[in-house]
C-alpha cells in the first residue's frame, strides 16, 4: 500500500486525467442497443414522475421518530427519494441537455440536499464504542449515507458543473467539504466505520475517496486523505477469509465490494505515476 510520501509524489507526477472519456465514448456507441434503450425509457419515466410531484421534506416530526419508537422507515423513505431524484435528474441532464426541465429540477434537489440539517440518518449517530454522540457532532457525523451523498454530489459536479447554476455548484462543493471531507481530514477524530470489519469501512471509505478524487485539487491534502482511505479499505480486505466469503451475505458483499471497485477504478483513472528512482550515474 502507498505511504503518504509515495502518494504525494505519485499525485504530483500524475499524468493527464481524462477519467470517463473512454466510458462515455463507448456509451455513445451502444446507446441504441435493446438493453440500454429499455434502461433509458425507465429513466425518463421515473424523471417524468418526479417532475410531477415536489421533493419530499425531512421535517423534525419524522426525524424524532427513531428516538420515540425506533422507527426508521418514514424519515429514511423521504431521505432516499431525495437521493433518487439527484441520480435521476443528474443522468437525464447529462443525456438530454436540450430539456431544461431536468437541469432546473437538478439545481433544486442539490440545493435541497445541501440545506438538510444532517446527512447522517438518525440511527447512525453513534461512535466507535457504539455509544451516542453529542448533538453538536451530528452535522459532521460520517455514516454510509452521508458519505454516499458526498460522492454523488461530487460526481454530479464533475460532469455538470459547467451547466449547473454557479451558486448551486459553490454550495454543493462547500457542503461536501464541510460535512464529509474536512471531518475525515481531522486526524483527531476516529469514526465508527474505521474499526468495523464489514461493508461499512468499504462503503464509507470508498465513497469518501471518490468525492476527494473529484474535488480535491491540492496534492498534499489529497495524499493524506487517500492514505487514510486506503488504510480503511485494508481493514475491509483483511476481514475476508481465504474463500472470500462475506458473513453478512451476498447483498452486503456486493455493497462493500461495489464501492471498493468504484473507488479503485477512479483511483486508477487518476493516472498516478510513482516517482522514478534516481540512478547512481545521475547523482
Amino acid at each position: 500500500m502507498y505511504q503518504k510520501r509515495e502518494l504525494f509524489m505519485a499525485l504530483t507526477n500524475a499524468g493527464p486525467v481524462s477519467l470517463w472519456e473512454k466510458e462515455l465514448s463507448a456509451f455513445g456507441k451502444e446507446r441504441n442497443t435493446p438493453f440500454l434503450s429499455r434502461q433509458l425509457l425507465q429513466l425518463k419515466e421515473r424523471g417524468e414522475k418526479y417532475l410531477k410531484t415536489p421533493a419530499p421534506t425531512l421535517p423534525y416530526s419524522l426525524f424524532r421518530l427513531y428516538w420515540e419508537d425506533g422507527s426508521r422507515i418514514h424519515y429514511e423513505r423521504n431521505y432516499f427519494e431525495r437521493r433518487g431524484r439527484l441520480l435521476v435528474f443528474s443522468l437525464l441532464s447529462l443525456l438530454y441537455p436540450d430539456d431544461s426541465r431536468y437541469l432546473t429540477a437538478l439545481n433544486d434537489i442539490i440545493w435541497d440536499i445541501c440545506s438538510e440539517a444532517f446527512w447522517c440518518v438518525p440511527a447512525h449517530f453513534i461512535d466507535e464504542r457504539e455509544e451516542g454522540i453529542p448533538f453538536e457532532q451530528y452535522a459532521l457525523q460520517l455514516d454510509l449515507f452521508s458519505c454516499e451523498t458526498a460522492s454523488a454530489l461530487a460526481e454530479t459536479l464533475f460532469f455538470l458543473k459547467d451547466r449547473l447554476d454557479e451558486n448551486v455548484v459553490k454550495q454543493a462543493r462547500c457542503q461536501v467539504f464541510k460535512r464529509t471531507l474536512d471531518p475525515f481530514l481531522d486526524e483527531s477524530r476516529l469514526f465508527r466505520f474505521e474499526v468495523m470489519s464489514n461493508n461499512w469501512c468499504s462503503v464509507c471509505a470508498g465513497a469518501l475517496g471518490i468525492a476527494a478524487i473529484y474535488l480535491m485539487e491540492d496534492s498534499r491534502q489529497l495524499s493524506g486523505f487517500l492514505h487514510r482511505t486506503l488504510s480503511c479499505l485494508q481493514v475491509y480486505l483483511d476481514s475476508f477469509g481465504e474463500d472470500g466469503v462475506c458473513v453478512e451475505g451476498i447483498g452486503y458483499w456486493t455493497y462493500g465490494v461495489g464501492f471498493l471497485t468504484c473507488f479503485s477504478d477512479l483511483l486508477e483513472k487518476k493516472n498516478l505515476r510513482p516517482p522514478q528512482p534516481v540512478l547512481s550515474s545521475e547523482v
